[in-house]
């Protein structure tokens, strides 16, 4: 989700105004674990989504596995053809057939750091210090006609996650992720909507991506279910790979 960086430097010159901006954050967040069932998801040990991906006038089937401890799968399959994109909780890999991949491989350190976040049941926003992130509160903007806060996530490793909460309920509306793939900068939105729970727990079932403000696809979520059996194989990593790693 999202990383945030403090900027310590003004504390001792400002003390009142930086225990303000702790207290109001601590209340944006308490709000949002409060509104979206997070005591309840921290007892959830795997979550499995099905849903349509849309693109460019395809429609593709779209599979997500997350296991704790921090093991992800995403696959998606169109006309005999498939893509997969796997973190077993240490290496990541993929294989795309959609285009042309003939074998799986490695996932480089900046996709990795997605995969990674994305691993996370949790949420990035939840114990972010003890996940190497410091957070920050932006000036509040707007998305579509609502007021969000805006709090800014960031780590060491170059990962950046934006999030836009609305400012009545402390939803996440929207996600920006500022990645560098492949030596060029680039910025993902997320913009989440048709929330609905499942097992107290509230989610998103549709999610509209925009690549450097280019909308890139839309998902549509068929169903989200809680605490399925995952089997162990579903995030493992091909012995070929393995064999090309010597740390990760």
């Amino acid at each position: 989700m999202t990383k945030i960086i403090f900027f310590f430097v003004f504390i001792s010159a400002l003390a009142p105004a930086g225990n303000a901006s702790a207290q109001s954050l601590e209340s944006i967040l308490e709000t949002h674990f409060k509104i979206v069932g997070q005591e309840n998801l921290l007892s959830v040990q795997s979550i499995v989504t099905k849903g349509i991906l849309r693109q460019g006038g395809l429609e593709i089937e779209l599979s997500s596995y997350i296991k704790r401890p921090n093991r992800y799968r995403l696959e998606g399959r169109y006309q005999g053809l498939t893509f997969v994109e796997v973190f077993d909780g240490n290496i990541g890999w993929s294989f795309n057939q959609m285009r042309g991949d003939t074998e799986p491989s490695l996932l480089k350190e900046e996709e990795l750091e997605l995969l990674r976040a994305q691993a996370d049941i949790d949420g990035l926003l939840f114990n972010y210090r003890s996940k190497g992130f410091e957070i920050e509160m932006l000036e509040p903007e707007s998305v579509g006609n609502v007021l969000t806060d805006v709090l800014s996530l960031s780590n060491s490793k170059g990962l950046k996650i934006i999030y836009y909460l609305d400012s009545e309920t402390s939803v996440i509306l929207k996600g920006k992720t500022l990645a560098n793939i492949a030596g060029i900068e680039r910025i993902y939105e997320s913009i989440y909507g048709d929330y609905r729970y499942v097992k107290k727990i509230l989610f998103p079932f549709s999610v509209d991506v925009y690549i450097d403000g280019e909308l890139l696809m839309e998902i549509e979520y068929t169903s989200i279910e809680l605490d399925t059996e995952i089997e162990d194989y579903r995030f493992a990593t091909p012995q070929s790979l393995k064999e090309n790693v010597d740390s990760y």
